[in-house]
This record gives C-alpha cells, sequence and structure tokens, in this order.
C-alpha cells in the first residue's frame, strides 16, 4: 500500500468518526421517539451539523494547499523571530523564499481533503435524504 492510500483511508476514517461522533452528539435520544417524522428531522440535524463542520474544514484545507496563507504564516515567525533572542541571522529570508519553500513542501505532500469533502458531501446526502423523509411525511 502505498504513502497516498494510507493518508485517504486515515483521511476518510477520521472524517467519518468525527461524523458519527458529531451526529450521535446531536441526535441524543432519535431513536426514543415514537413518531417516524420527530426521528428524522433529529437525524437530518444529526447530519447536517458534521457536513458543515467538515465542509467548511475540507474547504479550508483546500484553499491552503493553494498558498493563500503563507503570508499570515509569515508574518507571524518574522514576529517571533524578532521578539524572540534567537540568532536574527538564521533563516533570514524575504517572502518570496519562503514562499518558494513552501511550494516545494507541498509538492511532495499528500492531499487529504479530497476525502474529507467526500465524507462532508455524504454526510450533507443523507440529511437531505431524512429531511425529504420528514417533509414527505
Amino acid at each position: 500500500m502505498s504513502r497516498k492510500q494510507k493518508w485517504l483511508i486515515i483521511g476518510i476514517a477520521s472524517a467519518f468518526s468525527l461524523t458519527v461522533t458529531v451526529a450521535m452528539l446531536v441526535s441524543g435520544k432519535a431513536f426514543a421517539q415514537k413518531e417516524f417524522v420527530e426521528t428524522a428531522r433529529i437525524i437530518c440535524d444529526a447530519f447536517f451539523v458534521p457536513a458543515v463542520f467538515i465542509g467548511g474544514i475540507g474547504l479550508l484545507m483546500a484553499i491552503s494547499e493553494t498558498g493563500f496563507f503563507d503570508i499570515i504564516s509569515y508574518g507571524f515567525k518574522s514576529l517571533i523571530r524578532l521578539f524572540t533572542p534567537y540568532d536574527k541571522r538564521v533563516g533570514r529570508g524575504g517572502y518570496y523564499e519562503y514562499k518558494v519553500d513552501m511550494e516545494e513542501k507541498r509538492k511532495g505532500s499528500p492531499k487529504i481533503y479530497p476525502c474529507i469533502l467526500w465524507v462532508a458531501l455524504a454526510d450533507l446526502v443523507i440529511s437531505l435524504v431524512f429531511f425529504a423523509l420528514y417533509y414527505a411525511a
């Protein structure tokens, strides 16, 4: 099994476990309800909440892969270097050098955000199915 496949399995498993945990916390006593309508409503909410959270995290990860947040990271590292007593000459490059280094680091790293977005989409589909069942009943 390659490194990329391992990261894909780890990403899907972690996102799915987070989904199930949040769904269980939100649903509470969904199956103790006597009416199917209330159960469908609770399960719809229970899967919509993790879909939004996990989807938002996946979108932020996808945006960060483009290098959008590199300037913020560079600014924090520059402030730390400015206000700490470390040797100021080490790692003293401009933003361009920092950005090139970060792009080289990103090239070799596996991208985990697609599997997180797929799990969020699956949660949204489950939520929409129970939403349709709620309004059909």
